[in-house]
């Protein structure tokens, strides 16, 4: 994660700490199974860490998970922490100028796929990396949206 930035050290049952910081964001209604309690998902072994900041702000908590995802994101497409950093910068200048962000389309789909791959009662999953996202969030009206799914 970014220097000075928001961080939650998690470590598994094998002692490590593992570097994409499993177990930080809430995922309901499984909490658990996509942060690593099987160690199939995390070779560490991590657990779940349901609420590791109680009393963070929501703006704070929009960064924090923002980053998150960036890092397992660039790591995953073997990107330098430049070109990651250089992302957070832009995240952080929406987030400041219109309190959200908007994600890529290259992070809108690389977040499909990870959730499709870590969904583990799902027994397509290992289809994941050929998911194809059509991302119509311009799209505003009943009618434009009925048209986008023809």
């Amino acid at each position: 994660l970014t220097p000075g930035g928001p961080t939650c050290q998690v470590t598994g049952a094998s002692g490590l700490a593992c570097s994409f910081a499993h177990g930080t964001v809430h995922a309901a209604p499984y909490p658990g199974f996509v942060h690593g309690k099987s160690p199939g998902i995390c070779k560490n072994g991590c657990l779940p860490c349901l609420n590791p900041f109680p009393n963070e702000a929501p703006v704070d908590k929009l960064l924090r998970e923002a980053e998150e995802f960036q890092d397992i994101f660039h790591k995953e497409k073997g990107c330098s922490v430049d070109v990651m950093l250089a992302r957070m910068v832009e995240i952080r200048a929406d987030v400041r100028r219109r309190g959200t962000y908007t994600h890529t389309f290259e992070e809108l789909q690389a977040g499909a796929r990870v959730a499709w791959r870590n969904a583990p009662k799902c027994a397509n999953r290992k289809f994941w990396n050929e998911l194809v996202v059509v991302d119509k969030r311009h799209v505003t009206s009943n009618r434009g949206m009925f048209e986008a799914c023809l």
